[in-house]
């Protein structure tokens, strides 16, 4: 067989293939030759062509050649994919399905009662489900014949409870006696027989019910008030058989009850008894004294009638206006109206009785309540209103003026009083005055203008209205002054005679002077003591505008005019809350009434505090103008009378906030012995009637330990006692009595409490004064003061006399205890115990105790403590600190320690220890002219210091400093000199006032220098003033790291982006891949969270909290796993604001390198904003650090104590220099705003030589404490030319990229010069743009016509763009954009992350321009987008290219 093989085989294929050449030539060509085939032609599955040759028509058949195949489509969970290749002989494109993806779904979400569904977290498909209860439900509302019930499900898949109706049922309640169901009403059984019982509640019927003959109805239940009027509280009384009408008022009908049996149809009628407030009357009562009780009588009842339908039975009287509104009487006898009952008729006081005085000022008010005997009240206030003229029918004229001030005669009284006396309508022409011997005697003089008239001139003259040939002085010019010692309510009269001419006969009339505390109509006057205060009372302005106007309006603001005499005189305006004002401040503000719509400050709120230096008897008159509204309104006067005796009936009690202070029991007795006018009484006790304000004021007064609520201070609840003889038990001692401020009182925060006197225990023999809490600062305080950014030491003593000045004895206190409140923390400065902060927590009673010599008796030596204020505190501020002094454990007085930011000087400079500072004339002057704006500085000259003012170590004051002409002077050589504005007005032995220099030690480190001044002008004009020098602070550091930054306002998470921290990889480690992070620690405040909205698919599909035991495992940049945490998933969610959160950590490379880092999440109210200036190439830059503050400052409300530097430019852009030296900054310094000895406003940006583009510099801002208050960005674009467009500004939010893509010749604007930023972008004009900002070159049209056809046709070229039918002049989209700039920059799309950035995209393109950091998405919930579809305008467009620039270089 073999031999088969090796011999015959050949020999027969041989002889087949001779066999084969023999066969017919039909089977052969027919052409006899080779073929010629045309083109391949093909269909699916094969390719054929077919021999051209005539006649022939042999056609070739084969299948198709495909070499590698290519995914077009990719697969998703709802769609095939698609694979193409082509045909190597064909060019057939053949395809290949590629079989959809299965969906990844989460958890099922509740959707509604019906239904759930989960949602895939590839392709968001979302597939629902009915929902599968867990049982057969529970009911939770049973099903009635009138309502559905409800029958709850638990669902076994989502866990989500939700609800299923219940039908209504046939189930009716037991039937009553009409056989319906109670329910429905339906007839359901034969009723019974038997009765009706129908409840009344006014007209309409509260309910009916049948029940069987002597059967009970059940109780009805408790009726309102029908028809309740405003102000009115009703209360059931009971159900009555008898008919109240038509006010169901119970006036003593018999009561029943509503279950008794009942034989026949029966009404019960709800009555109720009323307690009304608010229900006011008023009416106008005259000018003379006169009986008013029956008018009294008539509109209470008016008021009580139309509430319950009958008339009062009795009334009694409470908290009556001061006898400066009158006085009404029990009867006119003048018995005090006291606290008795009065009947509606007769009795020992009937109302009709009540007899009223009027007094000066107009609006006599006072509390009333009526009663009848069925408990039914009506209560309200009385209002009695005095009208009539300021002149009598007797020709009377009335001036009244307050002590120490002057008020002019007005010559319409004159002219009143002769039309009066006369009966005529006639104008006089003269008066002539017949003053008697007590004009001599008088405690005051009448004056023409400033000329003095005694008794003889005063009667020889003639003072004429109008006409001066017919006197000597112009009536107009009269005014009377009183002095400051006059006796309020003294009187002085003086007749005149007042002529119509001198051939007839005058008529006679009287001029009477009355010395008042209040002055004339149209006077404010207040009396306060030197280093007093007083608070004002809108009321008083009130009143001056309706005496001025006779107009009954109430008024709506009120307007001061003040003089210069205000700058200078010693005390000060100030409403709670704000400093003084000054005389610009006050002239300029509206004080409102009672709506703040018509200014900033209630005149309440207004308080003057006298200097302590005031003078006794010194006047302060200002003028003020009360508005109803701009056409009505009335000028008066405002008069602050400095008086020793202060407001002679009124005790005020100073406390500080947190601090207490004792009442003085002989206050009391001062102010009951001037009212009554007898320095020989001695007061008996006291009682009080606080307003209701009281329960909401800073404060609480106690009595021997007790509280006093509002309920114990009315007159008729308790009397604290003088003498403790007089006490009973359980009587209170007016010396027990304390007054404690809150600790967070507001400063100047006032309330007054009437009081009353008595001489003994008749409760109707009293006087009337006023008890005026106030709340300083100044009280039972201790106060340091320092300069922003400077120190200064507490003393120990301070604190021991404050506790021997409180206690009132000379014992030495052993420790000292503090309780700083919520405010210390916000507060621009803290304690120091040495160098050791303090914290809130450790400043509280029972935490920490400062021994004054002991440590026996504390932790730190009060000596220890300084106050250091940050070095941007706004001067002026200031912090009170409650203490407590103890002399042991349970005995201590408490105090107030108030800390003050501000140089305590009115020109102030700081000093770096070891260098200079020179004074500036233009300083002095600009304080000279705040007293004398109409004048100039001549000269200053200083008063000798002492060594505390100005130590020997701080330093040495130099006229010419570091010249020939050079002089120092010691404290004493200071005597005398004269300073010189102009330097040329300075004589031998004076100087010029520029050339003045502080040369400060280098020891002058903490402490100050106080120079006192008095500055000269023209016209012997001066003013004393202080300079005050502080040393500037050295410079501070810090540690603070921000490797990766975010920066958020309040209330916003952050989601921590994995490419931040591969690109921070990548700076590091060029040629490196990010691999995992671990964390070193959490942050100190907010929270750190892991899958925070529960929609990761990796590590954990429930939210979890990043602490100190879970934070060491690895976050992965690209999980391989669903069982590995996805460093996408970290999310940061904030508490508090004005803060850096930081977080370090350590990267790992795929090549196992590693770098530590730390992300840092700056906090903030509102968004720091970026700091941004375009900048000539080769010019340096100093920082702009007002910007910079002012940016920090608008975000927190803080304005930052320094600034340190987190990142350096790279030294191919250029170097930050600390000032002209060639000290490179670095990112350690805190350089500060104003202190410190290197500087924000120091530092100095060089470029690189011929460097142009961006540079951007973040920073942290901290304050004086060194704690981090905020990040932000100062950037700069370092142009060649800065191209301007006519709608881009430094406003516009693309500024920054548009400016310098256009100085890079990326970007053009239009022919008009505009940029049209928020015009849409054509797809050819994108495609430019992220060419030549990919490094390609200017591409010239390859069609005509087409601007951007060239760049077309490279892209097409590059493979840029695969597609051939592309509309330039269209829109383009942000995945086109994405799609073209990560192919032009040639991103590396295989090495990804596999967790994918987008949901609404999985390209890869995208994706890697994202993990390049060019562009962003949209973050909401947990979930990503990209928004794929969207166009983008040219504005867009440049940010994106312009960070494609940037990534190249």
């Amino acid at each position: 067989m073999n031999n088969f093989w090796k011999k015959k085989l050949p020999a027969f294929l041989l002889a087949l293939l001779l066999t084969a050449g023999a066969m017919p030539a039909a089977l052969a060509a027919p052409h006899g030759g080779d073929h010629t085939y045309g083109q391949w032609d093909h269909n699916e599955s094969e390719h054929f062509r077919t021999c051209n040759v005539p006649g022939c028509g042999m056609k070739e058949v084969s299948s198709h050649v495909f070499d590698t195949w290519a995914e077009t489509k990719a697969a998703t969970c709802n769609e095939e994919g698609e694979m193409t290749s082509t045909c190597s002989v064909c060019g057939y494109v053949g395809k290949q399905v590629i079989a959809k993806k299965d969906h990844e779904f989460g958890g099922w979400i509740y959707v509604d009662p019906s239904t759930h569904h989960r949602v895939c977290a590839k392709c968001g498909t979302k597939e629902p489900q009915s929902h599968r209860p867990n049982g057969n439900g529970t009911v939770t509302v049973p099903a009635t014949c009138v309502a559905e019930g409800r029958r709850e499900y638990r669902c076994q898949d989502c866990g989500q409870t939700y609800f299923e109706p219940i039908p209504k049922t046939d189930n009716h309640g037991t039937p009553d006696a009409t056989g319906k169901c109670p329910l429905c009403g339906k007839q359901i059984s034969t009723p019974s027989a038997g009765v009706t019982v129908t409840f009344m509640n006014g007209s309409s019927v509260f309910d009916r019910v049948n029940v069987s003959s002597g059967g009970r109805p059940s109780n009805p239940g408790t009726p309102s008030y029908p028809s309740p009027s405003s102000g009115c509280s009703y209360s059931f009384k009971g159900w009555t058989s008898a008919n109240p009408g038509s006010k169901p008022i119970y006036s003593g009908q018999s009561l029943t009850s509503p279950t008794g049996a009942v034989s026949a149809n029966t009404t019960y009628y709800a009555v109720y008894t009323v307690s009304a407030s608010s229900q006011d009357v008023s009416f106008k009562a005259g000018t003379s004294a006169s009986k008013v009780g029956g008018s009294i009588r008539s509109e209470i009842d008016g008021k009580f009638t139309a509430l319950t339908g009958r008339s009062f039975a009795s009334v009694t009287f409470s908290s009556p206006s001061s006898s400066s509104y009158g006085t009404l009487y029990a009867e006119s006898g003048k018995t005090a109206l006291g606290s008795r009952e009065y009947a509606y008729a007769g009795g020992s006081y009937p109302v009709t009785d009540l007899y009223f005085v009027p007094g000066r000022s107009n609006g006599y008010t006072v509390r009333y309540t009526a009663k009848d005997a069925y408990g039914s009240s009506v209560s309200g206030t009385l209002t009695l209103s005095a009208t009539g003229s300021s002149v009598s029918d007797s020709g009377e004229i009335v001036l009244r003026v307050a002590p120490g001030s002057k008020v002019s005669v007005k010559v319409a009284r004159f002219e009143e009083a002769y039309r009066k006396l006369s009966g005529t309508t006639s104008t006089p022409r003269y008066v002539i005055f017949d003053p008697d011997k007590s004009y001599e005697s008088f405690a005051g003089t009448l004056y023409s203008g400033s000329k003095e008239l005694d008794r003889d001139r005063l009667e020889d003259l003639e003072f004429y209205i109008e006409d001066k040939s017919y006197g000597d002085y112009a009536l107009s010019t009269l005014n009377f002054q009183a002095d400051t010692n006059a006796r309020e309510g003294k009187e002085l009269v003086i007749p005149f005679d007042i002529y119509y001419k001198s051939t007839s006969a005058p008529y006679e009339g009287s001029l009477r002077v009355i010395i008042d505390k209040d002055g004339e109509e149209g006077d404010v006057t207040y009396r306060v003591a030197p280093g007093g205060s007083v608070t004002f009372n809108r009321v008083d302005f009130n009143n001056a505008y309706q005496d001025l106007t006779g107009y009954s309006d109430e008024i709506r603001w009120v307007e001061f005019d003040p003089g210069d005499d205000y700058t200078s005189f010693s005390g000060k305006i100030r409403a709670v809350g704000h400093a003084d004002f000054d005389k610009r401040e006050l002239g300029r503000e509206d004080f409102y009434y009672k709506s703040s719509s018509y200014g900033d400050y209630a005149l309440d709120d207004l308080i003057f505090l006298a200097g302590s230096s005031a003078k006794d008897g010194q006047v302060l008159e200002i003028p003020f103008t009360a508005y109803y509204d701009k056409d009505y309104k009335a000028e008066g006067t405002l008069r602050i009378v400095i008086d020793k005796n202060g407001s002679q009936d009124t005790v005020t009690v100073s406390a500080a906030p947190g601090s207490s202070v004792k009442l003085d029991r002989t206050a009391f007795n001062k102010v009951f012995q001037y009212l009554s006018d007898s320095t020989k009484n001695t007061v008996h006790a006291v009682s009080f009637q606080a307003p209701d304000s009281y329960k909401n004021f800073d404060g609480t007064l106690y009595a021997d330990g007790d509280a006093l609520r509002l309920g114990d201070l009315g007159h008729d609840e308790n009397w604290f006692y003088y003498n403790s003889k007089d006490a009973g038990r359980g009587d209170y001692l007016l010396e027990d009595m304390t007054f404690e401020a809150d600790r967070d009182a507001k400063e100047g925060a006032s309330l007054a409490i009437p009081f009353r006197a008595y001489y003994d225990n008749d409760r109707d023999d009293y006087e009337e004064g006023v008890l005026r809490l106030l709340i300083t600062s100044e009280a039972n305080t201790i106060t340091y003061e320092a300069a922003p950014g400077g120190t200064v030491n507490f003393s120990a003593e301070d604190f021991n006399r404050a506790y021997q000045a409180m206690a009132g004895d000379n014992r030495t206190i052993k420790y000292v205890a503090f309780e700083a409140g919520s405010d210390y923390a916000s507060f621009a400065g803290n304690l120091y115990t040495g160098n050791t902060q303090l914290t809130r927590s450790s400043l509280t009673y029972t935490q920490t105790q400062f021994y004054y010599s002991s440590s026996s008796y504390g932790t730190y030596a009060l000596s220890s403590l300084s106050f250091r204020p940050d070095a941007t505190a706004k001067d002026g501020s200031s912090l009170s600190i409650p203490f407590r002094a103890y002399y042991d454990a349970s005995t201590y007085k408490q105090g107030t320690l108030k800390l003050v930011v501000g140089t305590g000087g009115d020109i102030a400079y700081t000093v770096t220890p070891g260098k200079t500072v020179n004074f500036d004339r233009t300083k002095f002057d600009d304080f000279f002219r705040k007293s004398y704006s109409s004048s100039s500085l001549d000269y200053v000259v200083f008063d000798v210091p002492g060594t505390a003012d100005f130590p020997d170590s701080s330093g040495t004051l130099y006229t010419g400093y570091n010249t020939s002409y050079s002089v120092s002077f010691t404290r004493n050589s200071l005597r005398d000199v004269r300073f010189y504005y102009n330097s040329n007005d300075a004589g031998r032995g004076d100087y010029a006032l520029n050339d003045l220099t502080f040369a400060a030690a280098n020891s002058f480190t903490s402490g100050k220098v106080t120079l006192r001044f008095t500055a000269y002008g023209a016209n012997d004009r001066e003013v004393e003033g202080t300079l005050v020098l502080t040393p500037a602070v050295a410079s501070a550091s810090s540690s603070l790291v921000g490797s990766v930054r975010y920066a958020v306002t309040t209330g916003t998470n952050v989601q921590i982006s994995a490419n931040d921290l591969a690109r921070f990889f990548k700076s590091i480690y060029p040629a490196g891949s990010l691999q995992y992070v671990t964390l070193g620690d959490v942050p100190a405040a907010g929270s750190l969270y892991y899958n925070y909205y529960s929609t990761s698919r990796y590590g954990t599909s429930s939210r979890e909290q990043i602490t100190a035991a879970n934070r060491n495992r690895n976050f992965y940049m690209s999980p391989a796993s669903p069982s590995e945490y996805a460093l996408t998933e970290l999310t940061y969610v904030p508490s508090g604001s004005n803060y850096c959160a930081s977080i370090p950590f350590t990267a790992y490379g795929v090549g196992g390198q590693s770098t530590a880092g730390a992300i840092l999440i700056s906090v903030t109210n509102k968004a720091v904003s970026e700091v941004y200036g375009p900048t000539p190439k080769n010019t340096a830059v100093t920082f702009p650090a007002s910007s910079i503050v002012a940016a920090v400052s608008a975000a927190t409300g803080t304005a930052p104590s320094g600034i340190q530097l987190l990142k350096l430019p790279p030294a191919n852009v250029g170097a930050i220099y600390v000032g002209n030296t060639t000290t490179p900054a670095n990112t350690t310094t805190v350089y500060g705003y104003n202190t410190g000895t290197e500087q924000l406003g120091q530092l100095r940006f060089v470029p690189q030589t011929g460097y142009t583009g961006p540079v951007e510099i973040p920073y942290a801002a901290l304050n004086a404490s060194g704690v981090p208050i905020a990040s932000g960005m100062f950037s700069m674009g370092v142009l060649n030319t800065n191209k301007k467009f006519g709608d881009i500004n430094a406003s516009t939010w693309c500024y920054k990229y548009v400016t310098e893509l256009a100085d890079s010749s990326v970007i053009d604007g239009y022919a008009d010069g505009n940029f049209k930023p928020d015009s849409t972008i054509t797809y050819g004009a994108a495609l430019k743009l992220i060419m030549l900002a990919a490094g390609y070159s200017e591409q010239a049209p390859t069609v005509k016509g087409s601007t951007f056809s060239g760049y077309l046709a490279k892209a097409q070229a590059d493979g840029l763009i695969t597609r051939s039918n592309v509309n330039l002049s269209g829109t383009i989209t942000r995945l086109q954009v994405a799609q073209l700039a990560a192919g032009a920059l040639k991103l590396d799309i295989n090495n990804l992350s596999s967790v994918k950035p987008f949901t609404d995209t999985s390209d890869v393109y995208v994706q890697a321009l994202n993990a390049a950091g060019i562009v962003e998405g949209y973050f909401s919930n947990g979930t990503s987008t990209f928004r794929p579809s969207n166009t983008l305008t040219r504005g867009q467009v440049s940010a994106i290219v312009w960070r494609m620039q940037n990534y190249r270089k």
